[in-house]
């Protein structure tokens, strides 16, 4: 913020100056507009450079639906979309609407901020937005270390229960 701040404040000055020099000359001169364009470009670059989330998307999908496995026609029916959509979402031809975004998240086990290229980890984000996850950070220590052990029992069970 602070050296956006100084890139204004420096942009003003100069253009002050330019406009002073343009001033004794009877109106702005093309030294004005030159230094104007420059100074532009120098304040509005970013400061690193982001592809635009249009072509994020295709290829995080394409990488999600490989990750799991998953064929066009299966991330169709997974998702409740037609085949052609997936396609046409791959290719960068259409883009999808929210509801179809989060249907196509929620069917790869993906959040969309992965999809859009806001994250960059495919599965340990994912599981901050599961809502047994959120359930468990608001325990206290002693309720989390049983949660933990029943969680394990289920997901684990011995051999003699079978």
């Amino acid at each position: 913020m602070t050296i956006w701040l100084v890139k204004v404040d420096f942009v003003a000055y100069i253009l002050d100056e330019v406009v002073k020099f343009g001033a004794r000359k009877k109106g702005p001169s093309p030294l004005y507009y030159t230094v104007n364009n420059q100074l532009y470009d120098i304040v509005m670059q970013p400061s690193r450079p982001t592809p635009a989330p249009s072509t994020i998307f295709p290829e995080r999908l394409k990488a999600a639906r490989n990750l799991r496995g998953l064929n066009q026609d299966q991330l169709a029916e997974r998702s409740g979309l037609k085949s052609s959509a997936i396609s046409h979402f791959e290719t960068a031809n259409r883009k999808p609407s929210f509801d179809n975004l989060r249907r196509l998240a929620d069917a790869l086990g993906v959040t969309t901020d992965y999809l859009l290229g806001r994250a960059d980890d495919p599965e340990g984000y994912a599981a901050t937005s599961d809502p047994l996850y959120r359930d468990v950070q608001r325990l206290n220590k002693k309720n989390r270390d049983l949660a933990s052990q029943i969680i394990r029992s289920l997901a684990f069970p011995s051999e003699d229960e079978g």
